[in-house]
């Protein structure tokens, strides 16, 4: 776990082994939900699961819930002396053009971005940090950045020729 700002409550956590054992599995269970464009004003999703049925079989979840998440949670719940609750999960995939503009989360303390595949690093999401300019905080594949929910942050547009995979959950901090 790095804490990439005490400040501001940002910190990530890097995934072992995830290019050899979690990368290519969870990729091909999230193609397997079927193709839900998000597209409004504000944002041009390719894909999504984040507005579909919460009993639909999303087998990417059970995979992360079994491979990734149980050290990330321990990891967290180590910084805050306290129990991690997740809230929901669901994934975005950004084709050429995609973009999802400035929000925020409610209804959580915490937000969470794993970079599941990141063509290119200036594809980080960028934040607008308190009494500062954007920042965009340095990410690689397999990396799940953690951050205040209240915080504005956006995915730029993707102007490569390649997928971007995230997967976000929301979170609290439980005493």
């Amino acid at each position: 776990m790095e804490i990439i700002s005490k400040e501001h409550f940002i910190y990530k956590y890097s995934i072992q082994d995830y290019e050899k054992k979690i990368k290519w599995p969870l990729i091909e269970k999230i193609e397997k939900i079927p193709t839900n464009p998000y597209l409004e004003k504000n944002q041009k999703i390719s894909s999504t699961d984040w507005n579909m049925p919460e009993k639909m079989d999303r087998q990417y979840i059970d995979f992360l819930k079994q491979f990734v998440l149980p050290d990330y949670i321990n990891s967290t719940e180590k910084l805050w002396n306290a129990k991690l609750v997740i809230h929901n999960i669901w994934f975005q995939l950004y084709r050429q053009g995609d973009f999802h503009d400035w929000h925020t989360h409610s209804n959580a303390n915490l937000t969470n971005i794993f970079y599941v595949k990141l063509p290119n690093e200036k594809l980080g999401t960028q934040f607008k940090m308190p009494g500062e300019l954007i920042k965009i905080i340095s990410v690689k594949e397999g990396d799940i950045l953690t951050v205040p929910a209240y915080l504005a942050h956006r995915s730029q547009i993707n102007e490569t020729l390649h997928k971007k995979y995230v997967i976000s959950f929301n979170s609290s901090i439980d005493i």
